[in-house]
């Protein structure tokens, strides 16, 4: 009786330890099963940041070149605005030498008629010296 009874008991130990044994291999398989998982999504993480790495040197890059292109954009200004400023001087000059050029031409058309004046008087003074000439003689 006894001996049915150790026989029944070493029967439960074995199914218990089989059972045991069973579910440590269904969480052995579950466990490689998340662990796999895990790494998928690990490269899967690892190949986006890879990406995002990617495209966050091409906009540094793009950046850097905006950057270079705004201080070039900059020089230009100042070069414009240089040549502005000569380019006014140069036209204020010339509306100056205009004026002059304005009163030159007024002077000269003044002086010319003075010497007109002056060509009639002469013609004048000719013809009465003339005139003098022929009553001397």
């Amino acid at each position: 009786d006894a001996e049915i009874k150790i026989s029944h008991l070493m029967k439960k130990i074995s199914d218990i330890q089989s059972q045991l044994t069973s579910g440590q291999d269904a969480a052995t398989v579950e466990l490689k099963r998340e662990i796999s998982r895990q790494s998928k999504e690990i490269e899967s993480e690892k190949r986006q940041n890879s990406v995002l790495m990617k495209e966050i040197s091409s906009l540094k890059n793009m950046i850097e070149e905006l950057t270079d292109k705004c201080k070039q954009f900059d020089k230009q200004e100042k070069q414009l605005r240089i040549q502005i400023q000569h380019t006014e001087k140069q036209l204020i000059e010339q509306g100056i030498l205009i004026e002059e050029s304005k009163s030159l031409k007024a002077t000269v058309s003044t002086v010319n008629g003075l010497i007109q004046v002056k060509e009639e008087e002469s013609l004048e003074l000719s013809k009465k010296i003339q005139l003098l000439n022929a009553e001397l003689q």
